[in-house]
Order: structure tokens, then sequence, then C-alpha cells
């Protein structure tokens, strides 16, 4: 989600993620919540469009974590590209292989 005052958060999960066993939120066995953790990402922050590029119709994008599930992340910026092609949004990064790829709903 972006706003238009400059904040943006994302959210992404990896289907399937099995439920802990207790059932409670903080009682998952380590081996439970290290699977919870590594197929979940947050963040959110402040963003800053730097750059378009008319040939490829991409926009740079750079998303500075105030907040994250990752620690490491914490206070860094990383770019993002997002490309409009062919009715679809598709949003990368330079920190992974990862895709996003959105469709307008109608």
């Amino acid at each position: 989600m972006y706003t238009p005052d400059g904040y943006v958060s994302a959210q992404m999960m990896k289907q399937g993620r099995p439920s802990y066993k207790s059932g409670d939120l903080h009682t998952g066995t380590e081996k439970e919540m290290a699977e919870a953790a590594h197929g979940y990402l947050a963040y959110a922050g402040a963003y800053k469009i730097t750059d378009f590029d008319e040939k490829t119709n991409t926009v740079t994008v750079l998303h500075t974590m105030s907040v994250s599930m990752n620690p490491t992340w914490l206070g860094e910026t990383q770019k993002r590209f997002a490309e409009f092609k062919d009715g679809l949004l598709t949003i990368t990064a330079d920190v992974n292989d990862s895709k996003l790829v959105w469709k307008k709903a109608k």
C-alpha cells in the first residue's frame, strides 16, 4: 500500500503456512516459529519516487523502513522497481528475486 503522503506498508505471506500446534500466538515451537517467520515479510516507512524510464515504463522507488519484521532492515533504504505493462503492475527489488504482479480489480 502506498499513501499519497509518502508512506508505504508491505506485507507478504507464503501460502500454506501451518498453524502452531498449540493454537496460541506466542507459544509455537522454535521450529514452528522459524518456519512462520521464513514465510512472512512485513515492513513500513517512507517512500520516494526517484526516477522514471519512459522506454521501459519503469518507476524507481526508494523504501526506507521505519518498522520491519526483519530487524536488519530497520532504517535501511532499498530500491523497488515498478513497471506497468499490458494492464499489469510488476514490482521487483534489488535485494532479492521476488516479484509482485498486480492486476487492477474491475
